[in-house]
């Protein structure tokens, strides 16, 4: 004759979850079942109407329980009497084997990020180094247009023969006054002021060798406040990680003997641009003054 039986099924199962990390899931089910000599069946009840069936047999006190693993295996469970100290033990020794997992998962977890952020930081640091390079290499092609062109010798030396011009002109206006007629003498005066013209005209091509000269050095200028940028993230790519920037990449002093180098240019630029304009407007005002004198020429020889 088969023995019935009701109670409460109490279990503690070992879960792997994403990551590498392990959780306990704790579980109590009611059931109802029965004994027939050696084999024991047991319903149990799931909740909202739901049972499930479980068999095993019972050998001296001990119950071995077919349950159902995954993909429809069948798992072989050893059951034998205990209190409830020792589940709580067990239950206990179970949860802690899942934090050492949920542990080793953690730390590995932390180890990727930390190599991500290392990969991430050395890639950035190459790139800022590149950057660098490129702003010094642009830096320097820069400053050698701007130093490497005489902008005023040639125009200031057309402009020095130009007042030359007007000076012979100039003589030949007053030294014929006494002599030639006012017709002659006036002509020739007007030769005078056409020289004159053409000697603003050269004052004029100064002025635009100085813009030039101006563009060239905001250009400059531009490069340096880039490469200030730059080296600023290159600096701080050292100081968070020394080892992530290449060996090779720019140091700080000779970024800052660039910067100089750029800065001593532009000062020279603008220095040179104020020389040559003041020396064409002095020729400028040299040149008015023989046309001042050949005007009075032809003013004293028309009575």
């Amino acid at each position: 004759m088969a023995n019935t039986m009701t109670g409460d099924l109490e279990q503690a199962i070992l879960q792997n979850n994403a990551g590498g990390q392990e959780s306990v899931s704790h579980q109590s089910l009611s059931f109802s079942g029965r004994i027939s000599g050696s084999s024991v069946t047991l319903t149990l009840n799931q909740g909202l109407g739901s049972t499930s069936n479980l068999t095993g047999s019972l050998h001296s006190g001990d119950l071995e329980l077919n349950y159902p693993g995954v993909n429809g295996s069948i798992l072989n469970l050893a059951l034998r009497p205990g209190t409830a100290g020792t589940y709580d033990r067990d239950l206990a020794a179970l949860q802690r084997v899942a934090g050492r997992a949920t542990y080793r998962a953690h730390q590995a977890t932390v180890a990727q990020q930390l190599e991500a952020q290392a990969q991430q930081q050395a890639a950035q640091a190459q790139q800022d180094t590149q950057s660098v390079e490129s702003d010094l290499a642009t830096l320097a092609t820069d400053i050698a247009t701007l130093t490497g062109t005489n902008f005023y010798a040639h125009d200031l030396g057309v402009e020095q023969s130009d007042v030359g011009k007007a000076h012979t002109e100039m003589e030949k206006v007053v030294n014929e006054a006494s002599t030639a007629g006012a017709s002659t003498v006036c002509t020739d005066s007007g030769t005078v002021a056409t020289d004159i013209g053409t000697v603003e005209t050269d004052v004029g091509t100064i002025e635009t060798d100085q813009g030039s000269s101006e563009a060239d050095a905001a250009t400059v200028a531009d490069d340096v406040n880039q490469l200030k940028q730059d080296a600023q993230s290159l600096a701080s790519d050292r100081s968070v990680d020394p080892a992530a920037v290449p060996a090779s990449a720019p140091t700080g002093a000779a970024i800052a003997a660039a910067i100089g180098k750029a800065d001593a240019a532009i000062a020279a630029a603008k220095k040179n641009a104020s020389t040559a304009l003041a020396q064409a407007n002095a020729m400028q005002s040299t040149a008015n003054g023989y046309q001042a004198a050949a005007t009075r020429a032809c003013n004293a020889a028309s009575g």
